[in-house]
């Protein structure tokens, strides 16, 4: 059986932390994968949208170059929800899905 390949990953501004890396995938949901298009509980999507805008605090928008304005605990407790994350849309959607972590 083939499954859908994502890549979980953030990018600051993208508004999407999900990414097609299979043929399969792309075919389905395109390259950025929007969460509406997934069948993910809504208190999962929540959480994925809430950290999505989070990590976009991450980057100093008026240096995009320059030093985060995070410090090292924001980014480990970002690092620790982002992974909590993870097992949430696992557990969502299940063993057609395989989601490869981009985080570390």
């Amino acid at each position: 059986m083939e499954v859908y390949k994502l890549r979980y990953s953030f990018d600051p501004g993208s508004g999407i932390c999900l990414w097609s890396e299979n043929e399969l995938a792309r075919d389905r949901f395109g390259y950025p994968v929007e969460l509406d298009s997934l069948e993910i509980a809504p208190p999962v999507k929540k959480l994925a949208e809430e950290l999505i805008a989070r990590f976009d605090t991450s980057l100093d928008w008026s240096d995009p170059a320059g030093p985060s304005p995070w410090s090292g605990a924001e980014f480990e407790n970002f690092r620790a929800d982002a992974a909590s994350l993870l097992c949430s849309l696992q557990e969502c959607l299940g063993t057609g899905f395989e989601i490869r972590d981009c985080t570390r």
